[in-house]
């Protein structure tokens, strides 16, 4: 009688597979298209420079986009989640660096839409490293989202002072004295990193408790 078997069940349905592939393929086409765009940009406009900045980011992106078509396939069955989720990362940290490089144009183009684009599908394969994880116990999906809700008003706010006119925005709605902004300013510090640091906390938790009820051989 051969042994029973001790290979854990895949974290992964083949619907998420799907999922992984199809976003890291997504991305993986279009930065091979940005990157030759990049690179032939005065051939095609006069006058246009060869943007190496953004060509350099988009190789970035290609190379993480193949690992992360590899792991969605299944090659590497360690660190799926951990795996996923780096990618993730490096596709919307080197999408972002190549926009803001290239001037956020690519001849004469607004590169913004393939920077939402790229935030998708970053945003996918977090989602789905995240089912990676919190899938193996009942319960830790409420406690992550618990989390992100508490988070998700700092982040905003933290976005919103990023953007020039947003941040303008947020400004303006200081009181005009002095002595009454200070203490709104401090007040505000003080919230949202009670915010972040109890999001930061909860999240966690909730996955620090899938990862010590993963059932063992």
């Amino acid at each position: 009688m051969a042994p029973p078997s001790t290979q854990q069940p895949s974290p992964f349905s083949p619907l998420a597979r799907i999922g992984a592939v199809a976003s890291t393929g997504l991305t993986l086409a279009s930065a091979v298209l940005v990157a030759i765009l990049a690179v032939l940009g005065p051939v095609l406009v006069k006058d246009t420079p060869v943007s190496w900045f953004l060509f350099g980011f988009e190789i970035v992106v290609i190379v993480a986009a193949v690992l992360g078509i590899q792991l969605a396939r299944g090659k590497w069955s360690h660190g799926l989640a951990i795996g996923l989720l780096s990618v993730a990362g490096t596709i919307f940290l080197a999408s972002a660096m190549g926009w803001q490089g290239a001037n956020r144009q690519l001849l004469g183009r607004p590169l913004l839409p393939l920077l939402l684009l790229r935030t998708a599908c970053a945003g996918v394969l977090a989602l789905l490293a995240c089912h990676a994880v919190l899938g193996r116990k009942p319960g830790a999906w409420r406690r992550a989202l618990l989390g992100t809700a508490i988070g998700l008003p700092a982040v905003m706010v933290l976005g919103a002072m990023l953007v020039s006119r947003s941040r303008q925005a947020l400004l303006g709605l200081l009181p005009s004295n002095q002595g009454l902004m200070i203490i709104v300013a401090v007040f505000g510090f003080v919230a949202f990193t009670a915010l972040l640091a109890a999001s930061v906390h909860i999240l966690v938790a909730a996955f620090q408790n899938a990862l010590d009820d993963e059932p063992t051989a």
